[in-house]
């Protein structure tokens, strides 16, 4: 399944959910000045009691101050919400009563879950997430959460580690990847700051309510314009009213979440290539009471990012969020016979992974069919990350992912003086970390190499922002100490920039601003040059390549005279343009560059860096190429 065009077609249907987010505004404003039109006469007759008596229903100085106080109250508070969301998902983990799992941690449940989310990364091409525990939630459940991958979050529930097997585990981590990977979470996240906003109003009048229950004179005095009456009707109004917001809200949520969730059901297999995995968590929900529902009081905004279905009862039936158990499972196993699991809350305890022997090979599958992720799966990954723990390279802490990145690039730049050209840093300790870990890596192949730098992004996260900008600063210092920039220390360089800067506030996720890359076309053009530069003096395109341009852009590739030489500064230029693309246009144009490389039936190290660095910097997903033999 293509599911990178399949969120294509989500997208654009998304759209319409801002004209029904519009029209839900526009109901709810309207309901509460029909309410307060015909209300507020008896506590006013003396000004508005002659519209009143004459069945008007317009009044246009009533309106004047209910259309921008409801309708402003809802979009700004929407405003807010999506600001605060901004920050990543961390900040929706924290408002369910999530704990950040240390990475460092020992606990055996807890190592199980880091090393099933490493694996997932290194098999996706995503850096690895922040993992957190919803500690008193003893459902199965698992969410996403984030506005790039640079700074998402992957949740799990307490009920999840005690209740699932590795594979079950597996695969509800692999559902929520294919939501980071599919772009699910921006518009997850665009969507709960508009709930927040439907549900202020209901909000402001439980308010309302609440200070005139506690008001002894709210509950003596009932006559007619007495002002303390007044604010509890309103605040009744608003309760009431407010509450067909909460209606929208829960419409909303469905008609986002149900064909998402089939589409990360589908890719969740092709990751794992295991359906009984995904089949036997949701059979251990449906096997259960309430085995999925959150009882955090933030979850009525969030419902949609969850991996089931939240809640339970009569309204959950008409209003649901994802599709029935049956259903998913159903799809998942055509022969299903219907029974589900019974599962209690006792502990399984860990059992080491078997891996299957053999080598990793370098081999570039994945460009040959970028929309296809059958080979997406986390063999690889699993593999990569049991040859890296067999070698003892195992990060445990922050300063470890500090010395890694530095080891890195001191293999690529022997002279470490910019070292002692950056204030607030101890040289002497950074330098002996990095240099006893570039004496670590020497016997790394270059796919293990890439794969540790993925794994330290969860520690460089942490970093402050102080922190952050100073390690930005010396990673640069570095960089440019010969006078020149390589390829990988430009990959290496927007994996930083991508990866850290956004994780920690130094810059906000990219907005998308083309439909597609015929709208970027120049710079496509530009880029490919680049790609065709480093190969050497081939000058031919390629059948595969002309065929796939002329299909995208509407015209034919430039001639080899266009071609540009690797100049990190206007590539730099060039990907920051490209970055405004859409996800799948994203995926078309690194399709584009892969079929460039690969003309001579070969990925060598230097393209293989510049197609990674090409992916960070506009923040599509490149998994390592490599295969089992």
């Amino acid at each position: 399944m293509d599911f990178f065009a399949s969120q294509d077609r989500a997208r654009r249907s998304s759209r319409l959910l801002v004209w029904w987010f519009i029209l839900c505004v526009i109901a709810v404003v309207l309901v509460i000045y029909t309410a307060l039109r015909f209300v507020l006469p008896f506590w006013f007759s003396d000004t508005f009691e002659g519209a009143f008596l004459q069945g008007s229903w317009w009044h246009g100085d009533m309106a004047g101050v209910v259309f921008p106080a409801v309708g402003g109250t809802i979009i700004l508070g929407s405003i807010w919400k999506l600001n605060e969301l901004a920050a990543g998902g961390a900040v929706v983990a924290r408002s369910l009563g999530g704990r950040l799992v240390p990475r460092s941690s020992a606990e055996p449940l807890e190592r199980r879950l880091i090393n099933v989310v490493d694996e997932m990364a290194i098999a996706s091409g995503l850096p690895s997430p922040e993992i957190w525990l919803l500690e008193e939630e003893s459902g199965i459940n698992a969410f996403a959460a984030g506005t790039d991958p640079g700074n998402a979050v992957i949740g799990v529930t307490t009920g999840c580690l005690e209740k699932l097997s590795r594979d079950e585990l597996q695969g509800v981590v692999a559902h929520e990847f294919s939501h980071i990977l599919n772009g699910d979470m921006r518009l997850n996240q665009r969507l709960t700051g508009w709930i927040f906003g439907l549900l202020m109003i209901s909000l402001i009048g439980r308010f309302l309510l609440e200070c005139m229950r506690d008001s002894r004179s709210s509950r003596s005095s009932g006559k007619k314009g007495d002002p303390r009456a007044l604010i509890a009707m309103v605040g009744g109004i608003l309760w009431l009213v407010g509450s067909a917001g909460v209606f929208c809200s829960r419409l909303l949520q469905a008609a986002v979440s149900r064909e998402r969730e089939y589409l990360a059901d589908a890719a969740a297999v092709q990751f794992t290539r295991n359906p009984a995995g995904l089949a036997g968590a949701l059979k251990k929900i449906g096997g259960m009471d309430e085995s999925a529902a959150i009882h955090a009081p933030a979850v009525m905004e969030v419902r949609h990012l969850f991996f089931a279905g939240t809640a339970t009862g009569l309204a959950d039936v008409f209003l649901r969020t994802h599709p029935p158990l049956e259903r998913r499972i159903r799809a998942l196993e055509p022969h299903w016979d219907g029974k589900m699991e019974r599962t209690t809350a006792s502990r399984e305890k860990p059992t080491p992974r078997r891996r299957k022997p053999g080598n990793l090979v370098m081999e570039p599958v994945f460009i040959n069919d970028p929309g296809n992720s059958s080979n997406l799966h986390v063999e690889v990954g699993d593999a990569i990350l049991g040859s890296l723990h067999g070698k003892g390279l195992r990060l445990q802490t922050k300063e470890d992912a500090k010395y890694l990145v530095l080891a890195l690039l001191l293999g690529q730049n022997a002279d470490t003086r910019a070292f002692h050209r950056t204030p607030g840093l101890h040289e002497e300790d950074i330098l002996a970390g990095a240099r006893t870990w570039a004496d670590r890596l020497q016997a790394c192949p270059a796919v293990e190499r890439m794969a540790l730098m993925d794994l330290s992004l969860p520690f460089l996260r942490r970093m402050t922002r102080p922190e952050a900008r100073h390690f930005i600063d010396l990673t640069v210092e570095i960089m440019r100490a010969d006078g020149r920039i390589s390829v990988f220390e430009f990959m290496l360089q927007k994996v930083i920039e991508r990866q850290v800067a956004i994780s920690v506030g130094l810059r906000r996720a990219s907005i998308v601003r083309y439909r597609g890359i015929a709208d970027v076309r120049e710079q496509v053009t530009e880029l490919l040059g680049v790609f065709a530069s480093i190969m050497g003096g081939n000058r031919s395109w390629g059948d595969h390549v002309k065929a796939e341009f002329r299909q995208h852009l509407g015209r034919d590739l430039p001639e080899q005279q266009m071609i540009s030489g690797f100049d990190p500064p206007s590539l730099s230029l060039v990907l920051q343009e490209l970055d405004a693309l859409p996800q799948l246009a994203k995926v078309q144009m690194l399709r584009l560059c892969g079929l460039v490389v690969m003309r001579d039936g070969r990925l060598g190290e230097q393209e293989s860096e510049l197609l990674r660095a090409t992916a960070e910097a506009v923040g599509a997903p490149v998994p390592p190429f490599a295969r089992i033999v």
